[in-house]
Formats: structure tokens, sequence, C-alpha cells
């Protein structure tokens, strides 16, 4: 999407949005439509930046107005979580953390196999935007309530799939996640930064939308959070998952690195 199309888009998302908000069902059905359209166009320029291994120059820029494009219009939506899922789904919201959380890996991911880039990074900013992608990847397993032996949402005598909903997996996105958060994690206290307080607040836009500014675990945290995750995701994946084909041989050695921590 070229930044004059952008800009058209932006604005007639906005008018219509305000226009709706005449009606009621019709503007939660606009905005749900709307923001699956903000999805598509910002999932095309995630791509561009990963087949252009996240330009140096702009790259901080580049992060900031993505998750700015995420934060606007989520505040179209709603000013509290509860709201924000009433409207937009827990589809959608599931979506929203798995997508920051997995901009945020792909980006770690090609900075730390670069090694010009590896040594030139400002280590601070990258330390906190693997913080922030462990954050968002914990929210993917928080839209929802796990199923739980006392739930009627679904009738199965599979416990392997009791097992699955039950640690909140309800597709391959979610195994991912905790693959993700394990090794967001382990980057986030390997990679030599020495924040231990947010210095970027544009990398908490989206999740300040969500949470309205309440505590979140510190970053001092992370590797026991990173620990959960690969812990939870080596159990699945040699368990209910265990036909499936789910490697552990990765996730297995970080879990190793961080109990070392």
């Amino acid at each position: 999407m070229t930044p004059c199309t952008t800009l058209v888009f932006r604005g007639t998302v906005t008018l219509h949005l305000r226009y709706t908000r005449l009606y009621t069902k019709a503007h939660f059905v606009a905005k749900r439509l709307v923001f699956e359209s903000i999805l598509d166009s910002t999932y095309y320029e995630e791509c561009v930046l990963v087949d252009y291994d996240f330009p140096q120059v702009t790259v901080k820029e580049d992060i900031n107005a993505l998750l700015n494009q995420f934060a606007t219009f989520m505040k179209l939506c709603g000013s509290t979580e509860s709201q924000l899922i009433s409207i937009l789904g827990e589809d959608i919201m599931e979506c929203i953390h798995w997508r920051v959380g997995a901009l945020m890996y792909m980006l770690a991911n090609t900075i730390l196999n670069m090694e010009t880039r590896r040594e030139t990074v400002d280590k601070n900013w990258l330390r906190e935007c693997c913080y922030v992608g462990v954050l968002h990847l914990m929210m993917v397993f928080e839209v929802r309530t796990p199923l739980t032996a006392s739930t009627n949402e679904y009738t199965t005598n599979d416990q392997r799939i009791v097992e699955l909903l039950s640690q909140g997996i309800r597709s391959d996105t979610h195994m991912l996640a905790l693959a993700y958060g394990g090794e967001l994690s382990y980057w986030c206290i390997t990679n030599n930064g020495s924040n231990e307080i947010p210095q970027y607040p544009q990398l908490y836009k989206v999740l300040d939308t969500v949470t309205q500014g309440a505590d979140r675990p510190s970053i001092q945290l992370v590797g026991s959070i990173g620990m959960k995750f690969l812990s939870r995701y080596i159990e699945l994946a040699k368990g209910s998952l265990s036909m499936q084909s789910w490697q552990c041989e990765r996730p297995e050695e970080l879990l190793a690195e961080l109990r070392k921590q």
C-alpha cells in the first residue's frame, strides 16, 4: 500500500466509523469489517518489511507506524478490553496479539541472524521489542477462557482434544505462539541490553489500548515466562500432539539455556 492510498484508506475508515455510530448494530458490524481490512493492509506492510530484512535506516519508524495503525483503530472500537472483544470478537483480538508478537519475532530473528545488524542494532530497543512480543504472545492465551472439565462449550470423548483446549491450544498458531514466546524470552535476556524499565513507550501502544496501563510482568521476569512457554510447548508436542511432528530440539535447547540464567 502506497503512502497515498494508505492516507485515503485511513480517512475513509475514520469517516465511515463516525457516520455508522448512528446505528448501534450496523456500527459494530462496520467496525469489525473495517478492522479486518486493516489486518489485511498491515499484513502486506509486514511482509514487505520481512522481504527487505527490516530496513535498518527506517526500522524503528516502520515498527512504530504498524503499531500505531493497530492502536488508533482499536481506540475507535472501544476503551476497555471487554468492549474490544464484544465489538471485534475473540478471533480478531487473538489475531492482533499474535500479529504483534510474530512481528517482533520476525524482527529479532532477522536482526540477530545478520552479523552486521546484530553488532550495530540499538540493543536496548531490540530487547524491548522482544519483551513486547512476549507480552503480546502471553495475551494470545488470555483472550478466551480455557476449557475446563465443567465447561460445556465442547462435547467430546477425545481426551487429547480436552487437554489441548484446557491449555488454550485451538490451532497451530497457539503452538507457534508458545515457541515464539520462548525464543523471544531467550533473546530478550541474552542480547546484552541494559534497560530494566521501559524506554520506548511507542512499542506499548497496542498493549496500553487493551490493558489501559494495567500492571504487566517486569522485563526481569521474561526468563521465567519463557520457561513456562517452552515447557508447555514441549509437554504438548510430546503428548497430545505427538503425532503432529512438532519439533522439540530447539525448544529443549532454549529451555536448558534459560534454566542456567
